[in-house]
């Protein structure tokens, strides 16, 4: 999750110039404040594919973390700055 909508699309354009397609879903599709980047990962992906990818998300996605809601009853929103941790 990115948060803001434009910050979304920027991501999106700098990840596709890095080789790594990850679609910016913005409003009305999600709520306002939580656009986010839609990936897909296949089978015949690598895993030295998918670090590269993660390097080149975490290069563009903005640093600062997001509060993403826990679906799970009873309990709080967690952080997640995970492009950081995954590269």
């Amino acid at each position: 999750m990115v948060g803001d909508a434009s910050a979304a699309m920027t991501a999106c354009e700098k990840a596709l110039k890095k080789g790594v397609f990850a679609q910016a879903i913005r409003p009305p599709t999600v709520p306002d404040g939580t656009s986010r980047l839609r990936l897909a990962v296949m089978a015949s992906h690598t895993g030295a594919e998918l670090r590269q990818a993660a390097k080149a998300l975490a290069a563009v996605v903005p640093a600062q973390p997001v509060i993403v809601p826990d679906e799970r009853a009873d309990t709080h929103p967690r952080v997640y700055d995970g492009w950081a941790e995954a590269a």
